[in-house]
């Protein structure tokens, strides 16, 4: 199904990803900042494309800035728990990790660690499970830093 939905992002969108369900997404903005949303999806009845045609809608569950543009994010394994990497124009990628709140009623996201290179970022990618929680980043001088 093509659509549009509106991301409620101040600039560009700079890079998406679904997580491993489908049923998630997390943008990355040129207004600083990273966006995840929860897919919500309600049946029309009566749809001439099947007996129940899904119409997708999306909802913003939290967001967490950068101090500039934010160029790419990536999720990590569901079996490492919701995990988010994101980078940012400032040579910095952010880990993000979803936890349970205070209240125990909801989960929230927090931010655990920050890996600065001294060259621009151009690509993050989470490792194949098998190699346990790993990061790749490819860097601008031509390396790939684990």
């Amino acid at each position: 199904m093509l659509g549009s939905y509106p991301l409620a992002h101040d600039d560009f969108v700079q890079d998406m990803a679904f997580d491993s369900t489908g049923k998630r997404i997390v943008t990355a903005c040129s207004d600083h900042k990273i966006r995840i949303w929860d897919k919500k999806a309600r049946d029309m009845a009566g749809s001439t494309v099947s007996q129940s045609a899904e119409v997708v809608e999306w909802e913003l569950v939290d967001t967490q800035q950068h101090s500039t543009a934010v160029q790419r994010v990536q999720w990590a394994d569901p079996e490492f728990g919701a995990i988010i990497a994101s980078s940012s124009f400032d040579k910095q990628v952010s880990i993000w990790e979803e936890v349970e709140s205070k209240d125990f009623q909801k989960k929230q996201w927090t931010w655990k660690l920050n890996f600065i290179q001294k060259e621009a970022i151009l690509d993050i990618k989470f490792a194949p499970k098998h190699w346990g929680l790993t990061l790749a980043i490819a860097v601008a001088d031509g390396t790939i830093v684990f």
